[in-house]
């Protein structure tokens, strides 16, 4: 038989009180605690600062990271976190006291395993701010997470209503799964027990830290996968948080200013996490320097926080910084009659939060005497409980069917609480930042929960506290990462690439006219296909509005050139990279204005035409307006008006190059008004719009009108005068048919290059015959084919891409002393290349554009040398919820279809396959079916794993991943 609660909670709290009297002298000395393993920890270098990145419109520095085996951003060794010229938040070293370092995570589980009250909590968070004994250490038990009788950064405990002292927690040592030249993977697996004999797992923690060498972020992927499937357990409601101290700058108390933005914008919704069915937003904090002046750090949060809480060090409490904030625990005391219990002040009322499968509910845990409870609608068979309850959330109350026994606080509701601060009391301060999930584990196989956070540091540009404004890099960097350039943007491409050198010496104010219409997107947005122009031989990046601006020189609404505000001295050489957009729309009116002297009759032709910004010529002719004033009142001066309106409309048709396209609406139908003094019909009225097409095709999305007549009649009854003036406006039909523009159009975008290894197979070249093919088909030009290398051999030698560093011939010579491969920047001075648009045909070892490319999807090969021998010579799904990895054999390919832009603004489409027949069968996949389909995918999608099965006679190819930055949409949760 289980203890009274009370008792049992007086004997933990006498035990609690014993231990800290056992351990006050410890207190006293705090004691320094043995070193850690050097095994436990890693750091890791970025590489921005000597890369290739040229065209990157901020600064070229380099983040470095350190991890421990825990989960936390902090290496013991090095002393390293989360490093930005020499600011580190995480590991402020030799600022901040180490013992005041604080990161990682926090997890709660609460249950009911034989219908009994379980909880089991811990946390890694590198130290517990106690003193220099907290610091690191291998997981501890304790009483409470913010005990002084037990101290250490890694911490657990549990208990349970039947009188259990539970909980155990271990974790595996740190894996590096991937260390390639410009990509980094380590997974965290920590696996948190019921008991210490670890028969009876509860759930498994796995970090993935994700680390792209040329960015300053760090994703870390937080999947909490169940373990515990018997029978008697109930579901697990479960808090997983992430926190720490921000400490960013060079003292000892590194001042910031701090806010939670809320809600951001993003393309990972529905379908990409099963608990956010419609509102998988993102959080981000952003942390401006203060003391330090110049640094803004941010940490982003996807799926939205359930709670979010930041505050100065001097005002949080030890127990908040160490605890999860949102369960709370409403006791009641039954008296055996009362059925009805209302939670009201001073409880705090509920919140909902997802439970599984999309559901949202406030609904609480409910305990009699420390067992589990049920409703009506979802009581279990295999448990009846003896006091069911149905839950009014409209008033947040339970009501019983059968009266709870008297007893002190014998009844409780287990529930979540609304937590939400998203400044601190006091600003400037030290903040401490945490960001938490709330979610049910249900009892069912395969149960796991994904979470995101994305940690970063940047030089200050604009970010503002007050009024709050993220930093421009900043947003630069989560646009890549939750609203990413994908496949549905690749297939679509409308832009085409070109590059300008002119000499100098050019004066400031010197006009340099381009293509048009120039892209005329934000200069330093991420996935702008701004202009970019480069000071040679110095290689200085010059910055719009800075050192140029952008002109419409020909003044028809569009921009075609750069007008100069710096001059460029003799010797000196401007390098302009700019794309032309291939849409343009006209919304302006057309007038045509027509006149009759001395007559009761007007019949007249006029026409109007012009070529707009893409070459496309358009002619409108108003022909044979005939208007008759058929009756009227000769006996006195009048003026009077009349108006008909006409409506006209064609959409989506092309227009093949050179060719003419004409519209013709012919209203023949007599149209009589009647006025005061006449009465006027219009007899005829005919509209021909011709299109004519350039050296391009051109689709025509939308053309229409309203074409409003406009007739005005004077007359003298003196001289017996009469005159008639008409005018034909026409406008967008918007008030008639869904088009607010005359017409809209497009001519095809344009991929510069493709691209095949030197030294692949005969099979890529079919492929790339057959991915140029299906571009063709949709209307998207091809500019050049080449290869990844120069041929040694004159006779084989065609442009190529890659940069070499070598003097020799080899792939090694296109790779620097890191492994790294580059872009060129042009071919001939006429071709661009980085900042171009690519696709490559072949994998990373048979296409050295394909190899750079592999750091950067997320469906990557796994090169030998870089990966763990799990993933080593595999396609891996990194973003996979369970990581999948993918290989061919005689009756099955695998193959990859992936897209990814560059900090250089460079376009890579890409497809390849683990075997050479697997390559070529995904490219005819993506020439007859492939391309129709990704055009019509949900935006977010940035790589594909097809499998192809070999058993029948015409192969047959299926998705079997559909993958995101951060996450999937063929879910495939851990078995």
């Amino acid at each position: 038989m289980p203890m009274d609660i009370k008792q049992m909670l007086i004997g933990l709290s006498a035990t609690a009180i014993i231990m800290l009297s056992l351990f006050a002298p410890m207190l006293l000395l705090q004691p320094v605690m043995a070193q850690d393993p050097s095994e436990w920890y890693m750091t890791v270098s970025g590489v921005l600062d000597s890369d290739y990145y040229t065209l990157y419109p901020f600064e070229n520095k380099s983040l470095t990271i350190g991890l421990s085996k825990f989960g936390e951003l902090i290496d013991a060794v090095t002393k390293k976190g989360l490093e930005y010229e020499g600011v580190d938040p995480f590991a402020s070293d030799p600022y901040v006291p180490e013992f005041e370092w604080s990161q990682g995570w926090v997890i709660n589980i609460t249950y009911a395993y034989g219908g009994w009250y379980r909880n089991v909590w811990a946390f890694a968070l590198y130290s517990d701010s106690w003193g220099t004994g907290s610091i690191g250490g291998n997981w501890k038990r304790a009483p409470a997470a913010d005990s002084t009788t037990v101290i250490g950064g890694r911490k657990y405990g549990g208990w349970s209503a039947d009188g259990e002292v539970i909980g155990y927690v271990e974790t595996d040592p740190l894996q590096v799964l991937y260390n390639g030249p410009r990509l980094f993977v380590a997974l965290s697996r920590t696996t948190i027990y019921e008991d210490t004999a670890k028969q009876n797992p509860l759930v498994r923690l796995d970090l993935t830290f994700v680390f792209e060498k040329v960015k300053k972020y760090v994703i870390v992927f937080k999947d909490i996968k169940r373990l515990d499937n018997r029978k008697f357990s109930s579901d697990f409601q479960v808090e997983f948080s992430n926190r720490g101290e921000w400490d960013l700058g060079k003292v000892q108390t590194p001042r910031s200013y701090v806010h939670f933005f809320n809600d951001q914008p993003t393309c990972y919704h529905e379908g990409w996490h099963p608990y956010y069915p419609n509102n998988a937003y993102y959080d981000v904090v952003q942390i401006i320097s203060y003391d330090t002046p110049g640094y803004v750090g941010f940490a982003a949060f996807w799926p939205s926080l359930i709670s979010k809480y930041v505050e100065a060090t001097t005002y949080i409490t030890r127990r908040t910084m160490l605890t999860t904030l949102e369960t709370y625990i409403a006791k009641f005391s039954g008296d055996g009659q009362r059925t009805v219990f209302q939670i009201t002040a001073p409880h705090p009322a509920p919140i909902e939060y997802p439970r599984g499968d999309g559901v949202w509910s406030d609904e609480p845990m409910v305990f009699v005497n420390g067992k589990l409870q049920a409703s009506l609608e979802k009581m279990p068979p295999e448990m009846p409980v003896e006091y069911p309850y149905i839950w009014f959330n409209q008033n947040d109350t339970v009501k019983f069917v059968n009266p709870p026994p008297s007893g002190k606080d014998n009844v409780w509701f287990v529930y979540k609480k609304h937590v939400h601060k998203v400044d601190m009391s006091v600003e400037p301060a030290v903040p401490y930042v945490i960001g938490e999930w709330d979610f049910d584990l249900p009892n069912k196989p395969n149960t796991q929960f994904r979470a995101v956070t994305v940690y970063g540091i940047v030089n200050k540009h604009d970010a503002t506290d007050s009024p709050p404004k993220l930093d421009r890099e900043v947003k630069y960097l989560l646009d890549e990462i939750f609203n990413p350039w994908d496949l549905n943007d690749a297939v679509h491409k409308d832009t085409s690439r070109y590059v300008k050198f002119v000499p100098g010496p050019l004066s400031s104010g010197a006009v340099i006219p381009l293509g048009e219409p120039l892209v005329t997107e934000t200069w330093d947005a991420y996935c702008s296909f701004a202009e970019r122009v480069i000071l040679l031989p110095d290689r200085k990046l010059w910055k719009r509005e800075t050192d140029y601006v952008l002109l419409d020189k020909d003044g028809n609404g569009a921009f075609d050139s750069i007008k100069l505000k710096t001059s460029v001295a003799s010797g000196k050489t401007l390098k302009i990279l700019y794309s032309t957009s291939n849409y343009w729309k006209r919304a302006e009116k057309l007038i045509f204005e027509f006149s009759a002297e001395n007559s009761t009759e007007l019949s007249d032709s006029d026409y109007k035409g012009w070529t707009d910004p893409l070459g496309v010529t358009h002619e409108v002719e108003v022909d044979n307006i005939q208007v008759r004033v058929v009756d009227y009142n000769n006996t006195v001066d009048f003026e009077e008006s009349f108006e008909w309106a006409l409506y006209g409309w064609e959409v989506d048709f092309k227009v093949f190059k050179e060719s003419t396209y004409t519209c013709s609406w012919d209203y023949y139908e007599p149209m009589l008004k009647e006025g005061e003094y006449a009465n006027v019909s219009l007899d005829l009225l005919d509209i021909h719009w011709s299109i004519t097409a350039p050296e391009t095709d051109v689709h025509i999305w939308e053309l229409g009108f309203r074409a409003t007549i406009d007739v005005a009649v004077s007359y003298n009854a003196t001289t017996g005068i009469m005159n008639i003036t008409a005018v034909v406006t026409l406008a967008p039909p918007v008030d008639y048919a869904p088009i607010d523009v005359l017409y809209s159009e497009t001519i095809p975008g344009r991929y510069e290059w493709t691209i095949v290894g030197r030294d692949a197979h005969t099979v890529d070249s079919a492929g790339a015959a057959l991915v140029t093919a299906a571009f063709k088909n949709k209307q998207v030009e091809i500019g050049l084919a080449g290869a990844d290398m120069l041929d040694a051999d004159v006779r084989m030698q065609m442009p190529y891409v890659m940069n070499k560093f070598g003097t020799g011939t080899t792939m090694a010579d296109y790779k620097d002393a890191k492994g790294r491969a580059a872009l060129r920047d042009d071919w001939c001075t006429t071709w661009p290349v980085a900042s171009s648009n690519l696709i490559a045909v072949g994998g990373p070892i048979a296409n050295l554009l394909a190899y750079y490319a592999n750091d950067f999807t997320p469906a990557l090969w796994g090169i030998g040398e870089y990966a763990a021998s799990a993933w080593a010579d595999k396609i891996i799904a990194l973003s996979c919820w369970s990581k999948k990895t993918y290989a061919s054999s005689e009756k099955t390919g695998y193959a990859v279809v992936a897209t990814y832009k560059d900090l250089n603004g460079t376009v890579l489409f890409l497809i390849w396959g683990d075997w050479g027949r697997d390559t070529y069968y995904a490219t005819k996949w993506f020439h007859e079916k492939g391309i129709y389909e990704l055009q019509g995918y949900p935006d977010c999608v940035t790589a594909i794993i097809l499998k192809i099965d070999y058993t029948k006679h015409e192969p047959a190819v299926s998705v079997v991943e559909k993958l995101g930055t951060i996450s999937e949409l063929i879910l495939h949760p851990d078995p």
